[in-house]
This record gives structure tokens, sequence and C-alpha cells, in this order.
């Protein structure tokens, strides 16, 4: 969603301040994540660097272990026993607008 942005003044206080045009945040990842094996370490997905003060919300599900911080536009994770795990990336920019992807892997013993 894009968003324009006008300043609108009123007995000399600025009511909204912004300009240009706002594109949503973008939750497109990359990296590892396609099917691995039980235990690989070292595994890592990344979305594109966004605006300032945009939030980065990394979590996983099923068989699998972030390792290290999880609020960075990049990640660390590990795969556990064989099954499936589910890596979920949200992303919030500075006017609340959020993404959110899931990527579903198949963990093979």
């Amino acid at each position: 969603m894009k968003h324009a942005f006008a300043l609108f003044c009123v007995l000399g206080s600025v009511l909204l301040f912004a300009s240009g045009v706002h594109s949503a945040p973008d939750c497109t990842a990359s990296g590892d994540l396609s099917d691995v094996c039980a235990g690989t370490t070292g595994l890592s997905a990344s979305v594109p660097v966004q605006a300032m003060g945009t939030t980065y919300l990394w979590s996983i599900s099923g068989n699998g272990t972030i390792v290290g911080p999880n609020d960075q536009p990049s990640v660390n994770y590990s795969a556990g026993a064989a099954g499936l795990l589910t890596l979920t990336i949200q992303v919030t920019d500075p006017m609340m607008d959020t993404c959110t992807d899931n990527y579903p892997m198949t963990v093979y013993a």
C-alpha cells in the first residue's frame, strides 16, 4: 500500500508533516529457505533493510531454533530433528504498516 502525505498547518501548528510516497514493508526473504537435513546448523535468512524505525521479528515453529537475535533484518537458525519447521518474518514500518511471511521447510532425517 502506498500513502501520499501532505503538510497541514493550523494557527501555526503542524498537524501532519510528511512528504513523498510511502511504500509498504517488504517481507520477501532470501537465504537458506529450502528443505534441510536434521541437525543442520549455520542457516540464515534475511529481508531487505528498510526505513529507519522499522522493526523486524523472526520466529520459528516446529523442529528448529533461532540462534542469536531475532529482531534484525537477518536471522541465524538451525534445524532440529526430522519433521517440519516454519520460519516466519514480521516487518512493521514507522507508519505501522505490517507484513508477515512464512517459509515452511521439511527437515529430513
